[in-house]
């Protein structure tokens, strides 16, 4: 799960903020043949799918007064009503505005969210709003940092959606009301992220929204998953009236079906989504006849639909580019292509299952991320063979190593090295992508080479420093990462490199005074609070031990995650077991062996160790590391270039 989360989550902030808030329109109970494939017992119970009701269209291309929000809630009195901190002001100009609106500790205690009702008065101006949750502070000092509501941008890295929902609102829907058995976790003190897409409409507008949260009696009996299809390859070119794009994808495990969720932009004209069972028989999961982008609502089924494992899902998105489409709103039509504005085009199919064995949960997981990473592959590579680029075969590799296809990625870079030869972008990823396959060797020369080609870059010698640990070459590591502090005295990752130099070496109090000034930079970076508060907890010389430091600077690590990792809980104990707390300390680093992830097994034998050593009353003491490596193997894959 700790090793599959994170490509999820980034995969479905890439999709999600970029404009895909997904719902569907009114699906059609009529059997049509499916396109391209030959149906054979088609069987669709009307009874099963349960139609939502959508709102009337707007009108994108006028200026609409603001009218007043209803006097009632559509589900009653809500539970909880949130606002933002104040209304935020949208300036009439050209371009979509992204931005985030953080509301903190909405809750004391975790409870669990059956309904959610978005309103606002000028939706016309909104495209789409989200809902995410962060259980850290970084939404929070964004928002307080930026000025103004909010925060622009499209990124969060700690903001995440509720496991297995995707809350959101766009035009035409209704309140979001989940269906009994179903409801998402608040947990207790999270913030609520609010992302909205805004499309200026030529005059200022005054964004105030008002959120109700309907709580649940009870805990959630389902938890389910989502499973994505669709299409990041959008090249509709103007005038096309029937340009089309499909999608399919193997089911790995038995599922139920809950709800379907299509989205797409202003020139879609109809979405088919269909199953073809192992047996061959059919059922229609969604046909929009006509889409319109703003009468969208979700449909779920009134009874789960069963599919079994080897059932193909299949998606069928039709797009009409010419003047003849009312909704078009380029007049004449204009080349689009795939991307988060309401100028561009999407294609997304997202479908809300229950596994039927929950032990098999993982495995569609990971299944949806791959297949999910594999469009945005295609994308990538059609984009480098059209047009090729340096930038475009950098953002290959990426996607390429987030599949876990690294050698995929170096061949990439090493072609984007023939175009450019002395960009220290390409060298950098290239140097990465080496070391995450073991070829260290050959990353310590591109390293080398960056350094030549910027002598002045504080970053450059950072990593030249980190990759001569990897050869165990410290003390050079040393000059290199002594000099990047030199040349930026504010960068606080060459610092605390710094002192992983100098503790291999045994010089602990240099060691500690570069933690210090990495902590004095970034007083909550993780890593540096991990090995200052080791240090403080370990020191050889027990006049320099400050066991209630340590405690600090340990709890200040936890709470920068949502959820505490091994690595966090184990330096937890150490402190802990310094303070003399050792039954304690041997608690929390039992703890701590029950979130070591599966890469993490030399992480595994030192936590067992502390288990055993706390158990006797005994303590661990900071030691040169002779022979071992200053940057263990398990921190490789966190050695990048720093922007």
């Amino acid at each position: 799960m700790s090793a599959i989360r994170p490509l999820i989550a980034a995969l479905v902030i890439f999709l999600f903020l970029a404009g895909c808030a997904t719902s569907g329109n009114r699906i059609s109970r009529e059997i049509l043949p499916i396109p391209s494939s030959e149906v054979t017992n088609h069987r669709h119970d009307d009874t099963q799918l349960m139609e939502s009701e959508g709102a009337a269209p707007g009108t994108p291309l006028e200026h609409l007064s603001t009218p007043q929000l209803k006097t009632s809630w559509q589900l009653g009195e809500p539970d909880l009503i949130v606002k933002l901190r104040a209304p935020y002001s949208l300036p009439p100009e050209a371009s979509d505005v992204f931005r985030n609106f953080v509301i903190p500790n909405v809750t004391t205690s975790d409870r669990y969210v059956r309904a959610l009702e978005f309103r606002l008065g000028n939706h016309e101006v909104v495209h789409h709003a989200e809902f995410r949750l962060d259980e850290t502070d970084v939404s929070w000092r964004r928002d307080n940092e930026e000025p103004g509501t909010g925060y622009g941008g499209m990124d969060n890295a700690t903001a995440h959606y509720p496991d297995g929902h995707f809350v959101n609102w766009v035009p035409g829907k209704r309140a979001s009301e989940l269906p009994e058995g179903l409801a998402w976790r608040l947990p207790a003190h999270a913030d609520l992220v609010v992302q909205l897409h805004m499309m200026p409409s030529g005059f200022e507008e005054v964004i105030d929204p008002i959120i109700g949260l309907y709580f649940a009696d009870e805990l959630p009996k389902l938890n389910p998953q989502m499973i994505w299809l669709g299409s990041r390859w959008l090249p509709v070119e103007a005038g096309d009236t029937n340009f089309v794009t499909r999608d399919s994808y193997e089911l790995p495990i038995d599922v139920d079906v809950l709800s379907v969720l299509p989205h797409c932009h202003f020139i879609c004209k109809n979405i088919k989504a269909w199953a073809i069972l192992p047996d061959g028989s059919q059922q229609w999961l969604a046909r929009v006849e006509e889409w319109d982008f703003y009468s969208q609502n979700e449909s779920r089924f009134n009874r789960p639909l069963s599919l079994p494992r080897g059932t193909t899902v299949s998606v069928e998105f039709g797009y009409d580019n010419s003047i003849g489409n009312k909704r078009n709103p380029n007049n004449p039509p204009q080349d689009i292509e795939f991307g988060p504005l309401s100028s561009n085009e999407m294609a997304d199919l997202w479908i809300q299952v229950m596994p039927r064995n929950e032990r098999e949960s993982e495995s569609l997981r990971r299944f949806s991320a791959r297949h999910l990473q594999q469009r945005m592959i295609e994308r990538q590579e059609r984009l480098v063979e059209l047009e090729p680029d340096v930038n475009g075969y950098i953002e290959l590799a990426h996607s390429y190593k987030r599949a876990s296809q690294v050698d995929k990625a170096v061949t990439r870079l090493q072609e984007a090295l023939q175009f450019a030869p002395e960009s220290t972008a390409v060298l950098e990823s290239l140097a990465i992508a080496l070391t995450d396959v073991g070829r260290h060797d050959e990353a310590l020369n591109h390293w080398r080479r960056c350094v030549q080609l910027a002598p002045n870059d504080s970053r450059a010698h950072l990593n030249l420093g980190t990759a001569l640990g990897f050869s165990n070459q410290v003390a050079e590591a040393e000059s290199h990462l002594k000099l990047a502090t030199e040349l930026d005295p504010g960068f606080a990752p060459a610092f605390f490199r710094l002192g992983r130099a100098q503790s291999y070496q045994g010089r602990f109090d240099d060691a500690l005074l570069s933690y210090r000034a990495a902590l004095a930079l970034n007083p909550n970076e993780p890593m540096a609070l991990h090995a200052a508060a080791r240090l403080l907890a370990t020191h050889p010389d027990l006049g320099k031990r400050r066991p209630s430091e340590a405690l600090e600077l340990a709890s200040r690590a936890l709470r920068q995650l949502p959820k505490p990792d091994a690595m966090s809980l184990s330096t937890l104990a150490t402190a802990q077991a310094a303070t003399g707390g050792f039954e304690l300390a041997v608690t929390t680093a039992r703890l701590a062996l029950s979130r070591v992830a599966p890469d993490e097994r030399s992480l595994e034998s030192k936590i067992r160790r502390q288990v055993d050593l706390y158990g006797q009353g005994r303590i661990e003491v900071a030691r040169a590391a002779g022979s071992k490596r200053f940057v263990a193997p398990s921190e490789r894959h966190s050695v990048r270039r720093v922007e």
